[in-house]
């Protein structure tokens, strides 16, 4: 896989989105964001700009991967809170994370 189209696959699954959120969100269609990430197609200059601004990123970052993979508001602040607590603390969250998601 191409790096652009790793970079948005894994961007918008750090961000939980899936294709079709994505697509419908930007104004492509889902079989395109499917084609970008796998490279089969390069995205267009105007989708360039639509995903830089909906997935809050830069063009450097989705072009050449020159920046870190941009974190939401709501992420810096639970990693903020949970680099404060203790390591045994940080394995009991972790615990019941993993719990809460296989419910």
């Amino acid at each position: 896989m191409n790096e652009i189209g790793k970079r948005i696959k894994d961007l918008r699954k750090n961000l939980g989105l899936s294709q079709a959120e994505l697509a419908v969100n930007i104004g492509i269609t889902q079989s395109k964001i499917s084609a970008i990430e796998k490279m089969k197609n390069y995205p267009s200059f105007e989708t360039l700009i639509a995903l830089k601004d909906y997935l809050n990123t830069t063009y450097e970052w989705l072009i050449e991967g020159k920046e870190s993979i941009p974190v939401s508001d709501e992420l810096q602040e639970l990693i903020k809170y949970f680099n404060m607590l203790s390591d045994n603390d940080k394995w009991k969250i972790i615990g019941k994370v993993e719990h809460m998601a296989d419910n």
